[in-house]
């Protein structure tokens, strides 16, 4: 049985994909390995917090107004068909992944593959070097964006390739 956020995320992922410019590459190896080793378990149940639910008087007793707490369940709920929407559509990327990979022994993804990845990690780079700005000097953040950090077990994926 699926739940009203499951069958909202099922109707969603099947968006049609963006325009591309039509010139293939091969995705490098490692990454057909890492997006194939990533878990696929389905996402927890998203729990509305006690102050969310239930009591008819909570705004009352929080000092705020029931547009608000209404606010933030509306903001729970499209949290929870977001992250169910990111795991459908995962999933099914990784599948179409394995299948071209069994298919062709490689796979082929667009130039605009690598365009858009350069253009994500720059963005994250930007967004960690403001982060630290913010914080305590006496804080690092190891950088686990690299591919040089990725574990790898070739067991595990493995057994994630055959039960896909």
């Amino acid at each position: 049985m699926q739940t009203d956020v499951q069958v909202q995320c099922a109707a969603e992922s099947d968006q049609p994909a963006g325009a591309t410019t039509g010139k293939k590459k091969r995705m490098p190896a490692q990454h057909v390995s890492y997006i194939l080793a990533m878990p696929t378990e389905k996402p927890e149940e998203f729990v509305l917090p006690n102050f969310l639910r239930g009591d008819s008087n909570m705004a009352e007793k929080m000092g705020v107004t029931e547009e608000w707490l209404e606010d933030r369940r509306r903001m729970y709920r499209e949290s929870a068909v977001r992250t169910q929407r990111v795991h459908d559509d995962f999933v099914k990327y990784q599948a179409q992944i394995r299948d071209e990979l069994f298919e062709k022994g490689y796979v082929e993804v667009d130039d605009d593959y690598f365009t858009d990845r350069a253009e994500i990690q720059e963005e994250t780079r930007a967004r960690w070097e403001e982060l630290e700005k913010k914080l305590d000097p006496n804080i690092k953040f190891v950088n686990y964006g690299s591919d040089s950090h990725v574990p790898y077990d070739y067991e595990e994926q493995a057994r994630r390739l055959v039960d896909l």
